[in-house]
Order: C-alpha cells, then sequence, then structure tokens
C-alpha cells in the first residue's frame, strides 16, 4: 500500500526505510542545524531541498534556483544551503523573516544567464545572509542593458532589518551589493571584490541610495571596477545617519572621476577607521574619500595610503562636517576643502604628499567660515595653501614645517592665521643700538614683510626715534641722535 504524501512528510515510517521512498524522500544526509527550516545540497547534477524538522526531501531538480526558491517559499526561518557550487540562471526572491545560512556555498550565475539578481530583496524586513559566497560569472555575462539587474544582492523598495554578514561576493557585472531605500541595513565582515565592469553604470563593490540607518562594518573590499562604496541621493531623497567603519579599501580597477568611498548629497554620517589605500585614476578622480554636498558628515581616524589625487575632498556645499585624526601619506593633496563652510579640520597627520599638486591642505573655491586646527603637514611640496577665493577662515597651531616651497600661502585677506609652526605670523624681543650708532637691523623671523612693527625704548632714548626698511626678513630701528651710551628697544612685529 502506497504512503500518502500528508502522512509521509510528518511521520516518516520504520518499514519503509529500505525501499525507495526512503531513498527518494529521506535521502541519507549530514543533519542541519536544528533550526533550519530546510536544507538545500547538491549531490550530482540534481539539487535537493530537505525538510530540516521532518527529514523528507521535498523539492528536487537540476534548477538550482528554483529548488531554493521553493523552500524559501515555503519556509518559516531558516534555510541552510549546504556547501556546494549552485549554478543559478533566475533571481532569487527572499521574503520576511528569512535567515539564508551556509558554509561556504557558491551561488554562480550561469553562463549568458541574462538578468539576474542573485538574491533579490523587494518590501521585505527581518532578513539575514550569512556565509554565503556569490560569484557573478562576469566573464560570461555581457551587460543586458538595465541597470535595476546583474548585482550579487538588489535591497529594494522600503526593506528594513536586514543584514549580510560573512558573505564573499565578486565577480559581478554590476553592484556586489545594491541598497536602494532602505532602512537599518547591516553590511558586515563580508569580502566584496572584482565587482562591476565598465558597461554597467552601478559598478561598485556597495551602492546606498536613498537609504538611512547603513551600517557597513569590518569588511574587506579590493579590485571592484569603479568604487568601493556610494552613498548617494536617488529620486531626490538622501541618505542619513549612515556608519561607514572599520573596512579595508584596497585597490580600484579604475576610479574615473570618482573616489574609493564616495558620498554624495547626504546627512548625518560616520565614516572612521578604514583603510583605504592604492588609488590610481585614469581620469579625474583617483579621490579616497569624497563628500559632495554633503551634511554633518564626521570623518575620523582613517588611514589613506598612496592616493592618485585628494586624500579627503570635501565638495560643492558641503557644510559642518569634521575630519578629525585621519592620517593620509603619499597622496597629490591631503586634505581639501572645497567650495565647503563651517567645516572642522583638526589632529589630522599628512606627510610625503609629494605627488603633484603635493598639498598637505588646501582651501580652494569659496571656502569659507573653516577652521584647521592642530594638523600636521610635513614632507609636503606645499603644507597650506588658500586658492581662488577661500577666505574668513580659522587657521590656528598647525605645524606646517619641512615643506618643500611654502609653509602656507594665503589668498584672501581676512583669514585668521595664528601660531602655526613653520608659519611665522607674530614675533618680538629686544634689539640695542650702541653708543655712537644711530640705528640697529632687527631680523624678525616672520614668514613674510610685517604689516605691524611696535618698538618702545627701554630707557630714555634721547631723541626722536622710528622704524625704517621694513622688509620679508628685518627692519631697521632708527634714532634721530647717537646716544652716548648702549640703549634697549622692545619691539614686536605682526604680519
Amino acid at each position: 500500500m502506497s504512503v500518502p504524501d500528508e502522512l509521509r512528510r510528518y511521520v516518516p515510517r520504520t518499514d519503509l526505510y529500505d525501499s525507495y521512498d526512503l531513498i527518494h524522500y529521506h535521502m541519507p544526509l549530514e543533519q542541519p542545524p536544528s533550526t533550519a527550516s530546510y536544507i538545500i545540497f547538491k549531490k550530482g547534477n540534481k539539487y535537493y531541498a530537505k525538510n530540516g524538522t521532518y527529514g523528507h526531501i521535498e523539492f528536487e531538480g537540476t534548477d538550482a534556483a528554483t529548488v531554493i526558491q521553493s523552500a524559501i517559499d515555503a519556509s518559516e526561518g531558516e534555510i541552510f544551503i549546504k556547501k556546494a557550487i549552485y549554478e543559478i540562471s533566475s533571481s532569487i526572491t527572499l521574503k520576511s523573516g528569512l535567515r539564508l545560512r551556509s558554509d561556504g556555498a557558491i551561488l554562480k550565475v550561469k553562463d549568458n544567464a541574462g538578468k539576474v539578481n542573485v538574491l533579490w530583496l523587494n518590501d521585505v524586513s527581518d532578513v539575514v545572509i550569512e556565509g554565503l559566497k556569490i560569484d557573478g560569472n562576469k566573464a560570461n555575462n555581457a551587460y543586458q542593458g538595465d541597470s535595476l539587474y546583474q548585482h550579487g544582492i538588489l535591497i529594494r523598495s522600503d526593506c528594513s532589518n536586514v543584514t549580510i554578514a560573512e558573505c564573499e561576493i565578486y565577480n559581478t557585472v554590476g553592484s556586489g551589493i545594491q541598497v536602494a531605500k532602505g532602512e537599518k541595513i547591516w553590511i558586515i565582515n563580508n569580502i566584496i571584490h572584482d565587482c562591476g565592469t565598465s558597461d554597467h553604470p552601478s559598478n561598485d563593490g556597495v551602492t546606498v541610495l536613498a537609504s538611512e540607518k547603513v551600517y557597513i562594518i569590518g569588511n574587506y573590499f579590493y579590485n571592484n571596477y569603479d568604487q568601493h562604496v556610494i552613498v548617494q541621493i536617488f529620486d531626490n531623497v538622501r541618505c542619513s545617519d549612515f556608519i561607514i567603519k572599520e573596512n579595508i579599501m584596497d585597490t580600484v580597477v579604475d576610479a574615473g572621476d570618482n573616489a574609493v568611498l564616495n558620498i554624495w548629497e547626504s546627512d548625518n554620517g560616520v565614516v572612521e577607521g578604514n583603510i583605504i589605500r592604492n588609488v590610481p585614476s585614469t581620469g579625474v578622480g583617483g579621490e579616497g574619500i569624497r563628500v559632495e554636498e554633503g551634511h554633518n558628515i564626521i570623518i575620523k581616524g582613517n588611514r589613506l595610503e598612496n592616493i592618485l589625487l585628494d586624500g579627503i575632498r570635501l565638495y560643492n556645499d558641503s557644510y559642518e562636517c569634521t575630519i578629525i585624526g585621519n592620517i593620509i601619506k603619499d597622496a597629490g593633496r591631503g586634505i581639501r576643502i572645497e567650495s565647503t563652510n563651517r567645516t572642522i579640520v583638526i589632529g589630522n597627520i599628512l606627510y610625503n604628499i609629494s605627488k603633484s599638486p603635493g598639498y598637505g591642505l588646501i582651501l580652494a573655491g569659496t571656502a569659507s567660515h573653516n577652521i584647521l586646527a592642530e594638523n600636521i603637514a610635513r614632507n609636503c611640496v606645499n603644507g597650506l595653501v588658500e586658492v581662488d577665493n577661500a577666505d574668513y577662515n580659522i587657521i590656528i597651531g598647525n605645524d606646517l614645517r619641512d615643506n618643500d616651497y611654502s609653509p602656507y600661502r594665503p589668498a584672501g585677506a581676512n583669514s585668521y592665521v595664528f601660531g602655526n609652526q613653520g608659519y611665522v605670523t607674530e614675533n618680538s624681543g629686544t634689539a640695542t643700538i650702541s653708543s655712537g650708532s644711530t640705528s640697529v637691523t632687527v631680523s624678525h623671523g616672520l614668514a613674510d614683510t610685517p604689516s605691524k612693527v611696535l618698538v618702545t625704548p627701554i630707557g630714555d632714548p634721547g631723541d626722536r626715534f622710528w622704524v625704517a626698511n621694513v622688509g620679508s626678513s628685518s627692519f631697521d630701528i632708527v634714532v634721530a641722535t647717537a646716544p652716548s651710551a648702549d640703549t634697549d628697544f622692545y619691539w614686536q612685529a605682526e604680519l
């Protein structure tokens, strides 16, 4: 007598253990975690989905995406995919409440698969993706002309509480991960590399669009085509409240006119403790971190090395940002503040900024009302410069010594510059007109010709006195009548 499917699913029968039914529905398999609703595995050229509670094979076939999708649709919690290579011919759609786990299974896009996102999340919540490898197989899949497709993982349309952890994503035609209009998205401890092609307009490691509370932490990015991470406006919705922290971003194929980490029209973000290195460019970009039209972005404690152009660039009406405690070496410009205002740049170390143009710190465009304090810019071509219409900035307490040309070069007349090592703006001392002489030459030690020199006699000078021949390195104190004894003067000079 045959066993009804309903009974077979829920009550395995001991008298069938040696039958065909047992082989078909209870195929021997290493026991999965007991929390898994289904276990996906490959045997020969077929794929199977086994019920994790009752041990039955419920779905099987030669198309991996179909078997995995069937298990997801029927699941009530966790799907565990056993380690193997699963060729994917269509997008796998995830649902709310799903935990998709693996011990290293590779989901590989088939040759010439067409418009496929390996994993697709649309308007779902409370999803975990953990331990998978996703291979986009871009060598055997051309761009299909639609930027919505050919990503490793696509998260769209109001998804929330999604975690992607301990995965490896690589060789995608588009981005490794794209997030659009998501909230509370965690991308943690993944390896994302070799993603993107020159044809696909979204060819980054991670692309974040119009989302909030996105946390990109502890990932390793390398050899992605354009940007490792971009956070940007989309459909007139700005990104906000994001954290990009403790990632390693190493080598891009072609930064083009972009930065390795690009933040565009976004607010209230933290970029902290990342290592960014080896950034080339065949275009006009090649920057480490760029913020364009950003507000309240904190860039803190990052290390950037071997950057073709700017280590950090704030650009195009960014405002109220903070750049603090970063280390930048071997770049074209250390920190570039361009057409940006009300920003604090403090405690950064910039050295060996020797690539063209070689500015340690630069204020450009209409940069104004910014504070640059206690930074070290040494072994640069130029330490700190203001160019274009930069003015009304506060530049105080920086170490600008040991640079090839100028420690500081002003643009506007209204910036406050004080107490910077290597660029002396104020100095004082004493000088003596010897008995029988009518003048003394004083070396003032300022960085340029002083605009103000004050002289006060110590004692009675005996007659009129004045300052003459004020120049870039010295000035003279002159008396009308030679004193009969040595006469001392106190002097103070300011730029």
